[in-house]
């Protein structure tokens, strides 16, 4: 709570002092190798030297970094799981970035929310979400919630995986 309360009370546009020099020389690396970026007139963000086709710019993924995660984790905390758009604002006035509400709200439900277990899936959840999906169909959010632990989208993920791989094998005995 203290690392919480110490993230709060930071001003904007400061680093944060959660790292080594050690661990912070990496992330400074990369962020420097990066190309220019801008926000164009639609507010998406693209890189100066992006792929255009057809008279359309190419947008640009940006990762999610170490402290853009504690500062989500921080307001979470501090605003509520209904609060998004102050969250938001917050991220993107103290770190400089462009994140939208709802990509912080589905950073916290997918990978930060410490209910969430970001660990591979047993043979038995397997079964158990392969007999579910019969029976519900494709309703992620009620298959999540016979599997404590993972999120809606972790769980289509997951089911996607185990069709492609089935798919894979009987493609390959058929071909073979």
């Amino acid at each position: 709570m203290e690392k919480v309360t110490e993230i709060l009370m930071q001003k904007p546009n400061t680093s944060f002092s959660l790292f080594t020099q050690r661990d912070q020389k990496p992330l400074l690396d990369r962020r420097d190798e990066k190309e220019e970026s801008h926000i164009d007139q639609d507010g998406l963000q693209y890189e100066d030297d992006c792929e255009v086709n057809d008279g359309e710019k190419k947008a640009v993924r940006n990762q999610w970094r170490p402290e853009e995660d504690l500062l989500i984790l921080a307001l979470y905390h501090k605003y509520g799981p209904h609060s998004w758009k102050a969250v938001q604002t917050e991220v993107n006035r103290r770190l400089g970035v462009n994140r939208s509400s709802k990509q912080c709200k589905d950073r916290w439900l997918n990978n930060l929310n410490p209910e969430v277990v970001n660990s591979n899936f047993t043979l038995n959840e397997d079964l158990r979400l392969a007999r579910a999906h019969r029976v519900i169909g494709y309703s992620w959010t009620d298959l999540a919630k016979l599997l404590p632990g993972h999120s809606d989208n972790n769980v289509k993920n997951h089911f996607y995986s185990m069709l492609r791989s089935v798919v894979r094998r009987v493609a390959r005995s058929y071909f073979s």
